[in-house]
């Protein structure tokens, strides 16, 4: 496990979910994650990660975190993803580490499937609601919440 429970305090989770939830309410009304979001995240990292973590953990946590941005941003360049939701997993991923990533990964991808699915529909059936559903974009960043609470649980860093 890249941190044991006891030395993450309750209060850097409670900002870290915060953080996200915040994206998620950006991404919805503008679709846009502000930068700063996925820097505070990999911000509040490093303060448990130097205090109780292993070099070990948190270097092998920082290079999964780049490949992850890599990838990310291949699929930015594809068209996929935005780029606030590139930088929010990778920030994401760093809290999640190797035990979690796949967690992170394929949570996010369910939800997002789920998320995109529920959107065609309401497309198709001319539901009215937010701007995202008329443009037919999806605001990744709610799926990406659903995939971080699925690896935190995973790796125990939430409990259900």
């Amino acid at each position: 496990m890249l941190f044991d429970p006891v030395i993450v305090s309750a209060a850097t989770l409670s900002l870290v979910l915060s953080l996200v939830l915040w994206a998620v309410v950006s991404d919805v009304r503008r679709l846009q994650i502000p930068n700063w979001i996925p820097i505070a995240i990999a911000v509040l990292f490093a303060a448990p990660a130097v205090m109780g973590a292993g070099v070990g953990d948190w270097v092998s946590a920082l290079a999964l975190a780049g490949l992850v941005l890599t990838a990310g941003f291949g699929l930015f360049f594809a068209g996929v993803l935005g780029a606030g939701d590139v930088k929010l997993l990778a920030a994401v991923s760093l809290w999640t580490g190797t035990e979690g990533v796949l967690a992170l990964l394929v949570g996010t991808a369910l939800a997002g499937g789920v998320l995109a699915g529920g959107i065609c529909l309401a497309q198709r059936f001319s539901i009215a609601g937010p701007t995202f559903i008329a443009k037919g974009q999806v605001p990744y960043a709610l799926a990406i919440a659903c995939g971080t609470a699925f690896a935190f649980t995973h790796v125990g860093l939430i409990a259900v």
